[in-house]
């Protein structure tokens, strides 16, 4: 990148790197320094024309969460911490990640995209 003057970086942490939740320290904890990490390097390239980025998905539908997301509780948990009804699907991540990979995010670095379907705001 520095050899062609510039480039585009997006490292992918999740939602629980900014907004930690009991017991999963280890794994929020991994997830904040991709996030602590991208930001380092971000200042650190910054001149050169390197964008340094975050992608932060919330919680995904997926073949190994399905039957949490339909019991009794998982969808007590949807009600509870997912403002548009339902966990995010990974094309959801799509259009995030080609935005941080593109021109159109040509003033933006050191940052984290969240995209979980309003789970944060709580």
């Amino acid at each position: 990148m520095r050899q062609q003057g510039g480039g585009k970086i997006v490292n992918v942490s999740s939602v629980l790197g900014p907004h930690p939740v009991p017991a999963v320290s280890a794994y929020a904890a991994s997830k904040a320094a991709v996030i602590a990490f991208t930001r380092s390097i971000a200042l650190e390239v910054a001149t050169e024309g390197i964008q340094c980025n975050v992608l932060a998905p919330g919680y995904l539908q997926g073949p190994k969460n399905e039957d949490y997301f339909a019991s009794k509780s998982g969808r007590a948990f949807i009600r509870r911490f997912m403002p548009g009804g339902a966990p995010g699907v990974a094309e959801d991540l799509v259009g995030p990640a080609v935005f941080l990979a593109s021109a159109m995010s040509g003033h933006v670095t050191g940052q984290v995209l969240v995209v979980d379907g309003g789970y944060s705001i709580w």
